[in-house]
Protein backbone atom coordinates (compact mmCIF):
# COMPACT_ATOMS: atom_id res chain seq x y z
CA UNK A 1 0.00 0.00 0.00
CA UNK A 2 1.22 3.57 -0.81
CA UNK A 3 2.04 6.39 1.05
CA UNK A 4 -0.46 8.43 1.72
CA UNK A 5 1.29 11.01 -0.17
CA UNK A 6 1.54 14.06 2.27
CA UNK A 7 4.34 16.36 1.27
CA UNK A 8 7.51 16.73 3.68
CA UNK A 9 8.81 19.99 4.70
CA UNK A 10 10.85 20.37 1.71
CA UNK A 11 9.35 18.76 -0.96
CA UNK A 12 7.27 22.49 -1.79
CA UNK A 13 10.68 23.71 -2.87
CA UNK A 14 11.31 21.68 -6.15
CA UNK A 15 11.21 23.74 -9.27
CA UNK A 16 8.83 23.80 -12.12
CA UNK A 17 9.78 20.81 -15.04
CA UNK A 18 10.31 21.71 -18.35
CA UNK A 19 11.38 18.13 -19.63
CA UNK A 20 9.61 17.51 -22.59
CA UNK A 21 6.87 14.18 -22.58
CA UNK A 22 9.55 11.36 -23.55
CA UNK A 23 12.27 12.17 -21.46
CA UNK A 24 13.45 10.86 -18.01
CA UNK A 25 10.64 13.07 -16.85
CA UNK A 26 7.83 12.20 -19.40
CA UNK A 27 4.65 10.10 -18.77
CA UNK A 28 5.98 7.38 -21.41
CA UNK A 29 9.49 7.05 -20.19
CA UNK A 30 10.57 3.30 -19.41
CA UNK A 31 10.35 1.50 -17.00
CA UNK A 32 6.74 2.51 -16.46
CA UNK A 33 5.09 4.74 -14.10
CA UNK A 34 6.48 6.49 -11.10
CA UNK A 35 5.87 4.96 -7.55
CA UNK A 36 5.12 8.08 -4.50
CA UNK A 37 8.96 7.19 -3.23
CA UNK A 38 10.10 8.94 -6.35
CA UNK A 39 10.61 12.65 -5.92
CA UNK A 40 9.12 15.62 -7.24
CA UNK A 41 9.73 17.08 -11.03
CA UNK A 42 12.74 18.68 -10.50
CA UNK A 43 13.50 21.95 -11.21
CA UNK A 44 15.80 23.54 -13.70
CA UNK A 45 18.04 25.64 -10.57
CA UNK A 46 17.69 23.16 -8.00
CA UNK A 47 16.06 23.94 -4.36
CA UNK A 48 16.80 27.41 -2.48
CA UNK A 49 19.97 27.93 -0.26
CA UNK A 50 19.19 28.72 2.96
CA UNK A 51 18.34 32.02 4.57
CA UNK A 52 21.07 33.47 5.10
CA UNK A 53 20.14 36.49 7.74
CA UNK A 54 18.60 34.23 10.60
CA UNK A 55 15.98 31.95 10.29
CA UNK A 56 14.17 33.61 7.41
CA UNK A 57 10.66 35.62 6.83
CA UNK A 58 7.35 33.94 8.03
CA UNK A 59 5.40 33.07 4.96
CA UNK A 60 1.69 35.14 4.87
CA UNK A 61 -1.16 33.74 6.37
CA UNK A 62 -3.61 32.58 4.47
CA UNK A 63 -6.73 34.34 5.12
CA UNK A 64 -10.71 33.79 4.31
CA UNK A 65 -10.60 36.22 1.20
CA UNK A 66 -7.34 34.10 -0.28
CA UNK A 67 -8.83 31.27 -0.09
CA UNK A 68 -12.19 31.92 -1.85
CA UNK A 69 -10.39 33.14 -4.72
CA UNK A 70 -7.87 30.47 -4.73
CA UNK A 71 -10.94 28.37 -5.02
CA UNK A 72 -12.53 30.04 -8.11
CA UNK A 73 -9.37 30.25 -9.77
CA UNK A 74 -9.48 26.50 -9.87
CA UNK A 75 -13.12 26.07 -10.58
CA UNK A 76 -12.44 28.75 -13.85
CA UNK A 77 -9.42 26.19 -15.26
CA UNK A 78 -11.73 23.38 -14.72
CA UNK A 79 -14.54 24.65 -16.54
CA UNK A 80 -12.21 25.53 -19.72
CA UNK A 81 -11.27 22.15 -20.10
CA UNK A 82 -15.22 21.22 -20.53
CA UNK A 83 -15.67 22.36 -24.33
CA UNK A 84 -12.45 20.63 -24.94
CA UNK A 85 -13.09 17.30 -23.84
CA UNK A 86 -17.03 17.51 -25.34
CA UNK A 87 -15.11 18.91 -29.09
CA UNK A 88 -12.82 15.85 -29.05
CA UNK A 89 -15.27 13.25 -27.88
CA UNK A 90 -15.84 9.96 -30.38
CA UNK A 91 -16.51 6.48 -30.10
CA UNK A 92 -14.57 3.50 -28.66
CA UNK A 93 -15.96 0.20 -27.10
CA UNK A 94 -17.84 0.15 -23.69
CA UNK A 95 -15.07 -0.97 -20.76
CA UNK A 96 -15.53 -4.38 -19.21
CA UNK A 97 -16.53 -3.03 -15.65
CA UNK A 98 -18.26 0.26 -15.17
CA UNK A 99 -17.43 1.62 -11.92
CA UNK A 100 -19.36 4.74 -9.64
CA UNK A 101 -18.55 7.43 -8.16
CA UNK A 102 -19.32 8.02 -4.49
CA UNK A 103 -17.98 11.12 -2.96
CA UNK A 104 -16.29 10.26 0.45
CA UNK A 105 -16.81 12.66 3.17
CA UNK A 106 -13.02 11.84 4.60
CA UNK A 107 -10.33 9.92 3.04
CA UNK A 108 -6.93 9.41 4.14
CA UNK A 109 -5.98 13.06 7.02
CA UNK A 110 -8.56 14.92 4.63
CA UNK A 111 -12.03 15.62 5.31
CA UNK A 112 -14.79 17.43 2.65
CA UNK A 113 -15.37 21.07 3.50
CA UNK A 114 -19.00 21.53 3.71
CA UNK A 115 -19.33 25.59 4.98
CA UNK A 116 -21.12 27.94 2.94
CA UNK A 117 -18.49 29.23 0.77
CA UNK A 118 -17.26 25.73 -0.49
CA UNK A 119 -21.39 24.93 -0.95
CA UNK A 120 -21.62 27.95 -3.27
CA UNK A 121 -18.19 26.93 -5.19
CA UNK A 122 -19.14 24.05 -5.92
CA UNK A 123 -22.38 24.99 -6.85
CA UNK A 124 -21.01 27.43 -9.39
CA UNK A 125 -19.01 24.81 -10.77
CA UNK A 126 -21.78 22.80 -11.48
CA UNK A 127 -23.82 25.47 -13.28
CA UNK A 128 -20.74 26.81 -15.14
CA UNK A 129 -20.30 23.21 -16.51
CA UNK A 130 -23.95 22.23 -17.28
CA UNK A 131 -24.16 24.17 -20.77
CA UNK A 132 -21.52 22.41 -22.43
CA UNK A 133 -23.30 19.81 -22.47
CA UNK A 134 -25.23 16.92 -20.18
CA UNK A 135 -22.53 14.32 -18.89
CA UNK A 136 -21.28 17.06 -16.66
CA UNK A 137 -24.62 18.12 -15.20
CA UNK A 138 -24.19 14.64 -13.25
CA UNK A 139 -20.45 16.03 -12.38
CA UNK A 140 -19.33 14.78 -8.46
CA UNK A 141 -17.76 17.91 -6.91
CA UNK A 142 -15.67 18.21 -3.38
CA UNK A 143 -13.41 20.40 -1.59
CA UNK A 144 -10.70 19.07 0.90
CA UNK A 145 -8.90 20.37 3.62
CA UNK A 146 -6.09 18.20 5.38
CA UNK A 147 -7.38 17.91 8.92
CA UNK A 148 -5.80 20.97 11.36
CA UNK A 149 -3.88 21.94 8.39
CA UNK A 150 -3.91 25.40 6.56
CA UNK A 151 -2.23 24.22 3.44
CA UNK A 152 -4.56 24.81 0.50
CA UNK A 153 -7.68 22.65 -0.40
CA UNK A 154 -8.00 19.96 -2.74
CA UNK A 155 -10.59 20.65 -5.37
CA UNK A 156 -12.45 17.43 -7.07
CA UNK A 157 -14.74 16.77 -9.87
CA UNK A 158 -15.55 13.53 -10.87
CA UNK A 159 -17.70 12.06 -13.73
CA UNK A 160 -18.97 8.20 -13.74
CA UNK A 161 -20.48 6.04 -16.48
CA UNK A 162 -22.87 4.87 -14.15
CA UNK A 163 -24.42 8.24 -13.74
CA UNK A 164 -26.27 8.53 -17.14
CA UNK A 165 -26.08 7.67 -20.76
CA UNK A 166 -24.03 11.04 -21.70
CA UNK A 167 -21.55 10.70 -19.00
CA UNK A 168 -21.09 6.64 -20.39
CA UNK A 169 -20.76 8.28 -24.29
CA UNK A 170 -18.35 11.07 -23.07
CA UNK A 171 -16.24 8.92 -21.23
CA UNK A 172 -16.01 6.05 -23.98
CA UNK A 173 -15.03 8.80 -26.58
CA UNK A 174 -11.63 8.28 -26.33
CA UNK A 175 -8.95 6.18 -24.10
CA UNK A 176 -8.26 7.12 -20.53
CA UNK A 177 -4.56 8.35 -21.62
CA UNK A 178 -6.00 10.88 -24.12
CA UNK A 179 -8.89 11.93 -21.33
CA UNK A 180 -6.84 12.66 -18.72
CA UNK A 181 -4.93 14.74 -21.48
CA UNK A 182 -7.40 16.68 -22.39
CA UNK A 183 -7.51 17.97 -18.48
CA UNK A 184 -4.06 19.25 -18.63
CA UNK A 185 -4.18 21.18 -21.65
CA UNK A 186 -6.06 24.30 -21.16
CA UNK A 187 -3.53 25.08 -18.57
CA UNK A 188 -0.80 24.79 -20.83
CA UNK A 189 0.84 21.92 -19.02
CA UNK A 190 0.17 18.76 -21.57
CA UNK A 191 3.41 17.09 -22.65
CA UNK A 192 4.81 18.00 -19.13
CA UNK A 193 3.21 15.36 -17.08
CA UNK A 194 3.95 12.35 -15.10
CA UNK A 195 2.62 9.08 -15.20
CA UNK A 196 1.79 6.98 -11.24
CA UNK A 197 0.72 4.04 -9.92
CA UNK A 198 -2.81 3.97 -10.89
CA UNK A 199 -4.01 1.44 -8.45
CA UNK A 200 -6.62 -1.64 -8.33
CA UNK A 201 -8.95 0.35 -10.59
CA UNK A 202 -5.96 0.76 -13.32
CA UNK A 203 -6.25 3.19 -16.01
CA UNK A 204 -3.87 6.08 -15.74
CA UNK A 205 -3.20 8.42 -13.09
CA UNK A 206 -1.38 11.66 -14.45
CA UNK A 207 -0.40 14.66 -12.77
CA UNK A 208 2.09 18.17 -13.52
CA UNK A 209 2.60 21.39 -12.65
CA UNK A 210 0.83 24.62 -14.36
CA UNK A 211 0.22 28.26 -13.72
CA UNK A 212 -3.10 30.22 -12.49
CA UNK A 213 -3.76 33.80 -11.42
CA UNK A 214 -2.84 32.83 -7.96
CA UNK A 215 0.46 30.83 -9.08
CA UNK A 216 1.34 27.74 -9.49
CA UNK A 217 -1.36 24.58 -9.12
CA UNK A 218 -0.99 21.10 -9.45
CA UNK A 219 -3.22 18.78 -11.10
CA UNK A 220 -3.94 15.48 -11.13
CA UNK A 221 -6.32 13.23 -13.27
CA UNK A 222 -7.42 9.42 -13.48
CA UNK A 223 -9.49 7.85 -15.90
CA UNK A 224 -10.23 4.02 -16.92
CA UNK A 225 -13.04 4.09 -19.26
CA UNK A 226 -15.68 4.37 -17.05
CA UNK A 227 -14.98 7.24 -13.95
CA UNK A 228 -12.74 10.31 -14.87
CA UNK A 229 -11.55 12.21 -11.34
CA UNK A 230 -9.48 15.67 -11.81
CA UNK A 231 -8.00 16.90 -8.42
CA UNK A 232 -6.57 20.47 -8.13
CA UNK A 233 -4.82 22.11 -5.67
CA UNK A 234 -4.01 26.11 -6.69
CA UNK A 235 -0.98 27.39 -4.43
CA UNK A 236 0.81 24.77 -4.10
CA UNK A 237 3.97 22.81 -6.07
CA UNK A 238 4.75 18.99 -4.97
CA UNK A 239 3.46 17.07 -7.77
CA UNK A 240 4.61 13.73 -6.10
CA UNK A 241 2.66 14.77 -2.65
CA UNK A 242 -0.45 15.42 -4.68
CA UNK A 243 -0.45 12.60 -6.82
CA UNK A 244 -0.47 10.43 -3.68
CA UNK A 245 -3.77 12.50 -2.47
CA UNK A 246 -5.46 11.39 -5.57
CA UNK A 247 -4.06 7.96 -5.61
CA UNK A 248 -5.57 7.90 -2.22
CA UNK A 249 -9.03 10.10 -3.32
CA UNK A 250 -9.62 7.71 -5.68
CA UNK A 251 -9.43 4.32 -4.07
CA UNK A 252 -12.14 5.93 -1.46
CA UNK A 253 -14.16 7.65 -4.10
CA UNK A 254 -14.85 4.75 -6.92
CA UNK A 255 -16.47 1.86 -6.46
Amino acid sequence: MPPDGEPRPDEGLAGRSDTPRGGPEGHEAPGGPASYGDGTLPGPYGAPGPWPYGPGPRPPKKNRRGLIIGLVIVAGVVVAAVPLLLAEAGSLDAPHEVHAIVVPDTFGHYRRKTGSDAQRIEKTMRQDMAPHGGAFTHARTAIYQRRGSTEPPVVFIGLSAKDAPAVARQLRSATPSEQVDWVFEPMGIKGRTKDYTAGPFGGVLRCGRGRDEDGTMVVCAWADGSTLGMVFRSGYRSVKSLAGVTYELRNAAEH
